[in-house]
């Protein structure tokens, strides 16, 4: 009888639809749960790098598994809070678990090894590349060069996923010119990476003799010039050596709670602060979430003034070895308050007691990359589980937060002093006059009182409509049915939602007729107009101009800058603690209710609503469109939304996950969806519910299959295996947005 420990390890296979996990058996010493371990994976057993996930005894005659060939952690990498999280999130988005590990754990701490990207040039000097090699046409080097002066260290997989297959010949070419560095990057063995230092500590004079730690670790005090000062204090006594195991240190955790606030930013803060400050004291850590990256250091700056300890700040643009340091301290519970972004949410707490949800109900708190994780999502998974104490905040009521409510688990506490009726003016305004001439006056008035004017304009780019007039064809995205916006800076037209790009066509796809046009306002063109119209001073913020100037310089001219005139999208709300304008103009918000998205309409008010909560001045709307009655649905238009979700039951009551299949023969794609959507109906009968749309797009037929009810972990890993037999055919979509079917 063969008698042995099984081990469940995650692989690496870079294979996006497979769950590569896969047994091995164990040997001494055994690896943690949690841990990594070399294994021979594949025909030819090639050295892998593997996650332990499990460990069990197994007895069984027959069963011959393959040994682990190295244990490379002696201690866990991965807690088991963060690993039922990475478990949940990688079964939840349909993605492998290596995908969501990358959330986790620094690039040398996981894989097989990556190849990284390294940018050899200075921002200046790359600005001026990007320049000669956009007048030469080479747009997808100038792409990737733009890219890499936000992101000047990255990997190889990251920008083929962003750039697709043209990424590796660029990549290539980039390199022979000498302007980036591409090196292997093998994995690390975290004994030689992390160092357990002796630690200082000393007895101050005082009546109760208290040990505290002294601020430098002993290998680097002896390197400098109090050496010798040390020396003496050891000698006298005041001064000894411990070396401090945190990892062994167990502290209580008490009850979680659930708290949601709402008001603006500076209402808010002083019970936000209390909170944070109550966690600290019962030795807790505190994780601080901010949906935009000017929130995070706000509030770092803030949570250091009001709490005395200094937050480290999680962000990925950080150096690779300064980001190893960060992971490490948040590992042994050395650092208390954590402030980041939503992939802080997947670091190796050490007792981590409450985490602040910031303006939850922000388009920004999402990642970008697979797994395509939402924050509310990780809100309920986080309640779902007792993980810790929650504090959810937000400027205004939303239908998430209403939500929240009815659970019965969140106290409700609103500190907002904003009049009840909102101060709204809608002036008249024809289909073609963006600007009616009640704003102008109100825009002239404001700026000739050296005031400061915002126009709130939640498109960028120049033109936002590309169309036919002969046919009225309007060109748009292939993957997401929005318009195409015309950027002046590319020549070329982009989606916002999935980023496709393309050039503009002499003739119209749909008729062949050359009578094609550019017409609709984005940020690009109403900055232009108006500054030739007022001759002020001008700032456009959008997530163009995020790239171009630092966010330093933004906030000294919204804060020193009068007369000033703000077009904006909704980046502008990054600076909602720190600027606010004297007069602002919500321009075209048809644009965002008429996408095909079911939460266009709800973008719309929150948007609205947010701006009055801001600025508690009247704000002028300029729309044509009669259905946006924005004055009837004032006071209730959460619950009005709300109840228009619970009408079709989503969201967030239940989960909406979209197939595509694609091709030339609409038959087979019939066929094909309808054979798909029977395998699932059998498999989970009464417990997911789905529809099937067969659609033309561009020349292509597809054919959208919805799948539509409570979907667990369980059920996302059978449906995983379901799909796995005809990946080469489907693309899978979680949470689609851009969709309204019903």
């Amino acid at each position: 009888m063969v008698n042995h420990k099984h081990l469940r390890v995650a692989v690496d296979t870079r294979d996006s639809f497979h769950k590569s996990i896969y047994s091995y058996q164990s040997t001494k010493p055994e690896p943690p749960v949690g841990g990594r371990a070399l294994v021979p994976f594949g025909p030819q057993d090639n050295h892998t790098v593997g996650l332990v996930l499990e460990s069990t005894d197994v007895k069984d005659y027959s069963l011959e598994l393959k040994p682990i060939l190295e244990v490379i952690d002696e201690e866990p990498l991965v807690t088991p809070i963060l690993l039922q999280l990475l478990v949940w999130s990688s079964a939840y988005y349909l993605t492998t678990f290596f995908q969501a590990l990358r959330f986790a754990l620094p690039h040398p701490l996981y894989g097989k090894g990556v190849e990284m990207v390294k940018l050899l040039l200075d921002q200046e000097s790359t600005e001026e590349t990007l320049q000669k090699l956009r007048e030469k046409g080479a747009y997808v080097q100038g792409d990737i060069l733009e890219y890499l002066i936000n992101h000047p260290e990255t990997t190889v997989d990251t920008l083929k996923r962003k750039f697709k297959t043209r990424a590796s010949t660029t990549l290539k070419a980039l390199s022979n010119k000498g302007l980036i560095k591409i090196y292997p990057l093998k994995y690390t063995y975290r004994k030689t990476v992390f160092q357990k230092a002796k630690i200082f500590h000393y007895y101050p004079d005082a009546e109760k003799q208290v040990e505290k730690p002294f601020p430098n670790p002993f290998s680097k005090l002896m390197d400098t010039a109090l050496a010798k000062e040390a020396r003496s204090l050891l000698e006298s006594g005041k001064l000894f050596l411990k070396e401090v195991s945190l990892e062994k240190i167990t502290l209580c955790k008490p009850e979680p709670e659930y708290l949601v606030i709402e008001g603006t930013p500076t209402e808010r803060q002083a019970l936000v602060l209390e909170k944070i400050r109550k966690a600290i004291q019962q030795g807790g850590q505190v994780l601080f979430l901010s949906s935009r990256l000017y929130h995070s250091y706000y509030w770092k700056r803030k949570l250091f003034t009001e709490t005395g300890r200094k937050p480290l700040h999680w962000s990925e643009y950080k150096s690779l070895d300064q980001k190893l340091k960060d992971w490490e301290e948040i590992r042994l519970g050395t650092k208390k308050i954590i402030v980041g972004g939503l992939r802080s949410l997947f670091l190796p707490y050490n007792n981590l007691q409450l985490v602040v949800f910031d303006e939850i109900d922000s388009g920004y708190f999402k990642t970008f990359t697979s797994p395509r994780i939402d924050a509310k999502d990780c809100l309920e998974f986080i309640q779902a589980n007792n993980l810790c104490s929650v504090i959810v905040t937000s400027s205004i009521e939303t239908p998430f937060l209403l939500y929240l409510q009815t659970t019965g688990k969140y106290q409700y506490c609103r500190t907002t002093t904003n009049p009840e009726e909102p101060p709204l003016i809608i002036p008249r305004r024809e289909r073609d006059v963006y600007y009616p001439v009640d704003t102008l006056n109100k825009i002239k008035e404001t700026l000739d009182n050296s005031g400061s004017v915002l126009y709130f304009q939640n498109r960028r780019g120049f033109y936002t409509v590309y169309l036919c007039r002969k046919c009225n064809y309007q060109v748009k995205c292939p993957n997401c049915q929005v318009n195409l916006v015309y950027h002046l800076k590319t020549g070329r037209l982009h989606c916002h939602t999935c980023d496709f790009f393309t050039t503009i066509k002499e003739k119209c796809p749909n008729c062949v007729e050359s009578d094609m046009v550019l017409l609709g306002v984005g940020t690009q063109r109403i900055t232009e107009e108006l500054k030739s119209l007022f001759k002020v001073e001008t700032l456009r913020i959008d997530a163009d101009s995020l790239n171009e100037i630092s966010r330093r310089e933004i906030l000294s001219k919204l804060q020193a800058t009068r007369p000033l005139l703000v077009v904006a999208t909704e980046a502008i709300f990054s600076f909602f603690y720190d600027y606010k304008p004297d007069f602002s103009v919500y321009g075209n918000p048809d644009l965002n209710y008429n996408l095909p998205d079911y939460q266009g309409e709800e973008v719309v008010y929150k948007n609205i609503f947010r701006l009055i909560s801001w600025s508690s001045q009247p704000i002028h709307l300029l729309t044509y469109k009669e259905a946006l009655d924005v004055q009837e649905t004032a006071r209730n238009w959460a619950k009005i939304i709300l109840e228009k979700y619970r009408n079709f039951d989503y969201p967030p009551y239940a989960r909406l996950i979209m197939l595509i299949v694609e091709g030339v023969d609409k038959e087979a794609i019939k066929k094909e969806g309808g054979l798909i959507k029977s395998w699932i109906d059998r498999e989970f009968k009464h417990t997911i519910h789905t529809y099937f749309f067969p659609q033309k797009r561009s020349g292509k037929y597809r054919g959208l299959i919805l799948l539509r009810g409570e979907i667990n972990v369980a059920e996302s890993l059978r449906l995983f295996d379901i799909l796995k037999s005809v990946k080469d055919r489907i693309k899978i979509i979680p949470d689609p947005s851009g969709l309204m079917v019903w």
